[in-house]
């Protein structure tokens, strides 16, 4: 049966829908497969830039193998480097015992060729079909430039251009990148000292060196690459040099082939320079009275004060006429005496220590430290001198002097103390009596001399003449903990030496000691606790406080004290100490600093920022330098 009007149209639509799904079918299968293609296509081509860029990575990574540190001849050095590490356009130089296959172009120092393997699809699958080995292409890389920091001494990298081409099946195509390379830090090694006096051969410093006949002129010498050094006395930084002068690193040790190159300039340096020369003090003569009994006594209202209370005194001498002298003029025998300075150091400390462009103290730049003689063996003492006046002359010895004039003045020596306490019993016999010796020359400055009065006496006449006035000092008991001039060691005051250097910690550098004082305290000492330190000192002994210097006497708790390190804390407790059955033997030092420049003046002891002897005088003298009153709870 025919179909009708509606079902024809319904067939009709089915049929058109059909072929709009097929259309839509067939569009979506055509665009999946473009986009497929264009996949495919990308890939191909990001594979093709791969592999035209692998050949130039791997030429990076060769160069950089050749101007990085490796280990050549028992030495780490690159292959490749700048002859002038500092310049900053390098030019390049094969190391001597290289054996890189680089073939460095003779005009051109900063170019050279390399030959990779191919490794494109193509070469790949010839190599694995070919026992001969890879097709390789070469590349050519040009060194750019250093890139340093910004103190312009490292190099932090270097830049290089790599150069090729590459093959296609259509034909070769040039290829261009850049890259950036790490460099690591070069550093110097086997450092030497040497020395020599002007127009002399050089010496290579070492142990035991004698340096006392000075000055000499001393230069560093180096392997590898260094930047500047420091030329150490005693463990303090006393010369640096090398760097960069007018902006140039003029120096020798500026490349890895460098062996034994100086690190100059040349400078000179007199380990022990002359001392100021020492003055001499001869006593002053006074008319005596008429008359009178035999003999002579020592007159001490003549004694003049210098205004400060450990320094000498001089005095005069008046003296009567002998029996029946009926008017004679007694004169002392005037008696040169140099004011006593303390031993200068027969020995001292040299290093050198050199730094790479990284400015690192490496043990590798370091040289021992040198113990070396500075000074020749001070003279033994001047012995005994003959008497020009009174008696029948002869040669005053400590022998003699034990008969006679014991009533003018008692003696007192090493045989009669204890010698286990010598310091302590001595002082304690003397008191604040006068002290006698012989002759100048005598050990004068080796007693604990305490509020005294010094003479020498001519023992044929028992005629005196009054030296110098020891006076009372501010000072610290001996355990006190100097620091010495390395800024690390401490050692107890009572235990210094004449060669011992002090670090001063205003100025930040070491002094010699130019006096020591040592006495018995009558009076009772002061223990000042600060933060986690504390001391023991006398009640005139001075430190600084954020008020400005104070004296033990003055200090109060709640005072801010300087202490090493620039660090402040606050006092925590300030009380007396009973003066013992035996009065403690008390120690003071001033160091080698100008008398004028108070800042040369301080100490470190037992942690604690102190004057030396020259500011607690001045404090003394002038006590507008510390207006602060004393502390109620401190008494004598």
């Amino acid at each position: 049966m025919p179909l009708g009007n509606k079902e024809s149209g319904s067939t009709a639509l089915v049929a058109m829908a059909g072929i709009v799904s097929l259309a839509l079918a067939t569009t979506f299968v055509q665009q999946s497969s473009i986009q497929t293609k264009q996949a495919i296509d990308q890939a191909q081509l990001q594979r093709a830039v791969e592999e035209k860029n692998v050949g130039a990575t791997s030429a990076i990574s060769h160069y950089k193998s050749l101007i990085t540190t490796s280990k050549h001849a028992g030495k780490y050095k690159p292959a490749l480097f700048a002859n002038n590490y500092f310049a900053t356009s390098w030019q390049l130089q094969k190391s001597k015992n290289s054996s890189s296959k680089a073939n460095q172009k003779s005009t051109v120092e900063t170019e050279i060729m390399l030959r990779e393997p191919a490794l494109n699809e193509k070469a790949v699958k010839a190599a694995m079909q070919n026992t001969t080995g890879p097709t390789m292409e070469s590349f050519n890389v040009t060194f750019i430039k250093p890139n340093f920091d910004s103190a312009v001494k490292l190099v932090k990298s270097v830049d290089v251009e790599v150069t090729g081409r590459y093959n296609t099946k259509s034909g070769s195509e040039k290829i261009k990148i850049v890259g950036r390379i790490p460099l690591p830090p070069p550093f110097p090694y086997d450092p030497k000292l040497m020395y020599r006096k002007p127009g002399g051969a050089w010496i290579e410093m070492k142990d035991g060196a004698d340096l006392s006949d000075g000055p000499f002129e001393f230069v560093a010498n180096v392997s590898g690459i260094a930047f500047d050094a420091d030329f150490l006395v005693d463990g303090v930084i006393t010369k640096t040099f090398g760097g960069r002068e007018n902006g140039q690193v003029t120096h020798k040790a500026v490349n890895y082939d460098n062996v034994g190159g100086e690190v100059g300039p040349v400078f000179f340096y007199d380990p022990a320079p002359e001392p100021d020369p020492v003055p001499v003090v001869a006593t002053s003569t006074a008319s005596g009275s008429t008359g009178g009994s035999g003999g002579a006594a020592p007159d001490t209202t003549g004694a003049s004060s210098d205004g400060t209370s450990c320094g000498f005194v001089k005095g005069s001498y008046a003296g009567g006429g002998g029996a029946g002298g009926g008017g004679a003029t007694a004169t002392p025998p005037a008696v040169p005496v140099p004011t006593p300075s303390p031993a200068l150091p027969v020995q001292g400390t040299f290093q050198l220590i050199v730094r790479g462009p990284d400015g690192v103290e490496d043990e590798l730049g370091k040289t021992s430290v040198f113990k070396v003689r500075i000074r020749k063996d001070p003279p033994p003492p001047p012995p005994a001198v003959a008497s020009d006046t009174g008696g029948s002359g002869g040669t005053l010895t400590l022998g003699d002097y034990k008969t006679k004039c014991t009533a003018a003045c008692p003696y007192y020596g090493h045989d009669l103390t204890d010698r286990g306490d010598e310091m302590g019993a001595y002082g304690a016999y003397v008191g604040a009596g006068p002290v006698c010796f012989a002759f100048p020359g005598g050990p004068i400055l080796g007693y604990p001399l305490h509020d005294s009065d010094v003479w020498v006496y001519d023992t044929n006449s028992c005629k005196g003449a009054k030296l110098f006035h020891r006076g009372t000092c501010g000072c610290l008991t001996g355990d006190s903990k100097i620091l010495l001039g390395d800024n690390k060691t401490e050692k107890r005051i009572d235990e210094l030496n004449e060669w011992d250097r002090v670090w001063n910690p205003v100025l930040k550098k070491s002094f010699a000691v130019r006096k020591y004082t040592q006495g018995p305290e009558l009076k009772p000492l002061i223990r000042i606790s600060v933060g986690d330190r504390s001391i023991d000192a006398t009640s005139e002994h001075p430190f600084v406080t954020d008020h400005g210097l104070r004296t033990a006497s003055q200090l109060l708790p709640g005072d801010r004290m300087r202490l090493h390190g620039d660090r402040w804390e606050n006092v925590k407790a300030v009380e007396s100490i009973p003066v013992p059955e035996v009065a403690p033997i008390v120690w003071n030092l001033e160091l080698e600093g100008p008398n004028d420049d108070l800042n040369s003046h301080y100490v470190v002891a037992n942690g604690i920022v102190t004057g030396d002897l020259l500011i607690q005088n001045r404090l003394k003298a002038e006590p507008k330098l510390s207006q602060a009153p004393a502390n109620p709870a401190i008494h004598d």
